[in-house]
C-alpha cells in the first residue's frame, strides 16, 4: 500500500493545491489511508537520519525538502522492503 501511495504523492510532489495536500497528509478520502502523508514523511525522515548521521537537527531543519528526499534513500529503501516482503 505504501508504494501505491508514494507513487500517487510523487506524481504531484510539487502541487500547491491545498485541498490535494490535505487529502494526502490527512488521508481518509478517495482510498487514501488516514494520516498517509504523515506516515510516508516519517519514513522519509527515518531514512534520512539513518543515512546521514552527521547532519545535525539544525542543519536538516534548514534543508530543502527535495534535498532531504534525495539524500534519504527513501525510494531505494521502499523498493528493498517490498522485495524482502515478496520473497
Amino acid at each position: 500500500m505504501e508504494k501505491e501511495m508514494w507513487n500517487k504523492i510523487e506524481e504531484n510532489l510539487n502541487s500547491v493545491d491545498y485541498k490535494y495536500q490535505r487529502e494526502i497528509i490527512f488521508g481518509g478520502v478517495k482510498g487514501i489511508p488516514t494520516n498517509c502523508g504523515y506516515k510516508i514523511g516519517y519514513n522519509i525522515m527515518q531514512e534520512f537520519i539513518k543515512n546521514n548521521p552527521d547532519v545535525s537537527i539544525e542543519e536538516w531543519t534548514e534543508m530543502d525538502a527535495k534535498e532531504i528526499l534525495e539524500k534519504s534513500g527513501y525510494e531505494e529503501s521502499l523498493e528493498k522492503r517490498l522485495e524482502e516482503y515478496n520473497n
